[in-house]
């Protein structure tokens, strides 16, 4: 292990970190980004130590690593990881595989710089250290190697609440941004108010930038990251700045927006192209990453499916490895791989439906037994990758600002309301006439039930008037007939801003006809029709 020792100015909150050119990994056309990385080497009890971690939004409790070391070489690692919305800190042997998502010996290539934290993110490093150096003492860890290789039955598989959620791939056509009620629209009318002098314009951008592309450009890559990453928003909410409901379904598309870049461990390279590997990731990592993510973190792990130029994102929560060894092989291994898989598509709350697919490699051990190399015998994935924190990265929506997805996620649950006598019609109508029903009902019967009572009347119907991405529509709801009825309203809330409501009713016959001919004329009748209670969808009672 190379010690350095730099001289840098005597300011106490002075760092050396590095430039670290990472892979921009998504990108269809190769391009690098810089992060920045801090290695603090020190000696402790006998022992030496590497601190290792990210600063460049602050330091960050997800994106720090302790090594320590056996003479020149790193034992095991200590770190902190997110799943699951849980926080937890692991400790392992790192000899056979590298969890952090750069090396851990410094480079050539990285470039040396002083960075100045200000105090509190001196505090937050040292509280950080002190916590992962607390873990790594702990002897009673298994830091036995998961990577030898043996003949057998292996299965591991994530509990069931660690499961990711469902949720939409959100293609790049609209659906984050169409309509008054999409994710996007509902964002910009709400976080303009954390911040002073700033008017958000997410659905500008997304209709600019994300507008357009092939047909399997989407959002499945920000699915799986926030489903990773954070619990399920499985609540309905209350916005008080527009009083209006957003439903689970709006907040599960923001978290996906704003997740749609986050700090990742990548393993393998996108295709590209006829340049690129075909055969990378390779199996002796594939199954490295399986092992350490699926049995050690217990944290899902996101996959591409398809090696060619789409990405398809699916994850993965468990695996069962049938490895037997090759006849006349001393140390070469078959396994038969049969993943639990998640994939995207799904509407409504729960955890994604499970599926499972199969891959076959070889593996190839060392002389100790551990894992050397490996080729694949079945068609392999693209790549994998593992959610570790959120992030900016220059390719995601800038004015959807993870702070402000967070303000909204705590806004207060929605609760059932009631209003009574709040809508009343006596009078006599023609057959097919209409009667409006005043517009400010709408933000009630957007997301409630309505008890009513009509008389009078064969048919009635509730027809809604809504403008929809610049386009005038018009639908409607059939309600039942007879005294004491009720009826949900519901369908409202799946459209853009409704503009008018109003009934139309028909005429009861007197006398059942055979023909049109006969049918008695009517030129006006008696109608009755009131709303008596509304229970809708609306604001914490103990806000009213």
């Amino acid at each position: 292990m190379l010690f350095i020792m730099l001289l840098i100015p005597a300011i106490s909150n002075a760092e050396v970190c590095y430039d670290i050119a990472k892979e921009n990994s998504f990108d269809l056309e190769f391009s690098e980004s810089l992060e920045t990385w801090c290695f603090e080497d020190f000696g402790q009890s006998g022992y030496k130590y590497r601190y290792i971690y990210n600063v460049d939004d602050g330091v960050d409790k997800k994106l720090s690593y302790l090594l320590s070391y056996k003479g020149s070489k790193p034992v095991d690692v200590t770190h902190g990881y997110m799943s699951g919305g849980d926080f937890k800190i692991i400790k392992d042997k790192i000899s056979d595989f590298n969890p952090l998502p750069i090396p851990m010996e410094l480079q050539n290539s990285f470039k040396a710089k002083v960075v100045f934290l200000n105090k509190s993110n001196q505090a937050k490093k040292t509280q950080i250290l002190n916590n992962l150096l607390s873990k790594s003492k702990n002897k009673s860890l298994n830091t036995a190697s998961l990577y030898t290789l043996e003949a057998g039955v292996f299965e591991s598989s994530l509990p069931t609440e660690k499961h990711p959620f469902k949720g939409k791939y959100w293609p790049f056509d609209g659906g984050m941004y169409s309509g008054s009620h999409s994710p996007l629209a509902m964002y910009d009318s709400i976080a303009g108010n954390f911040y002073d002098n700033w008017t958000p314009k997410s659905v500008e951008w997304e209709k600019e930038h994300h507008g357009e592309g092939p047909s399997w450009a989407c959002h499945c890559n920000g699915w799986a990251a926030s489903a990773v990453l954070y619990e399920e928003p499985v609540d309905t909410l209350w916005d008080e700045y527009n009083e209006k409901v957003i439903t689970a379904h709006t907040l599960k598309g923001l978290l996906t927006e704003a997740s749609f870049c986050v700090n990742w461990a990548f393993y393998g390279h996108r295709y590209r192209g006829p340049e690129s590997d075909s055969k990378d990731i390779y199996a002796d990592k594939f199954h490295k990453v399986l092992l350490y993510y699926i049995n050690k973190q217990q944290k899902a792990v996101a996959i591409d499916t398809e090696p060619g130029l789409s990405v398809e994102n699916a994850l993965i929560s468990g695996y069962k490895f049938d490895i037997t060894k090759v006849e006349g092989e001393d140390k070469k291994f078959l396994v038969n791989a049969r993943l639990q898989m998640h994939y995207y598509g799904e509407s409504g709350s729960g955890k994604a439906t499970i599926r499972y697919s199969n891959y076959s490699y070889y593996l190839n051990a060392d002389s100790q037994g551990k894992i050397e190399s490996g080729e694949w015998a079945s068609k392999n994935p693209d790549f994998l990758w593992v959610p570790l924190s959120e992030k900016d990265c220059g390719r995601e929506n800038p004015h959807v600002k993870k702070y402000a997805v967070d303000k909204i996620l705590n806004f207060p649950k929605a609760e059932m309301n009631e209003i009574y006598n709040v809508f009343n019609f006596d009078g006599e109508l023609e057959d097919s006439a209409t009667v409006d029903i005043p517009l400010e009902l709408k933000k009630y019967l957007e997301k409630g039930s309505v008890d009513y009572s009509a008389h009078g009347a064969s048919n009635i119907y509730l027809y809604f008037e809504y403008d929809y991405n610049g386009q005038i529509y018009k639908d409607y709801i059939g309600l039942r007939t007879g005294d004491i009825e009720g009826a949900d309203f519901g369908l409202l809330n799946r459209h853009g801003e409704v503009l008018r409501l109003w009934l139309r009713v028909y005429a009861p016959a007197s006398t059942p006809t055979d023909t049109p001919e006969d049918a008695p004329e009517i030129e006006k009748f008696k109608f009755n029709f009131n709303i008596n209670k509304i229970s809708y969808l609306g604001p914490p009672i103990n806000s009213n």
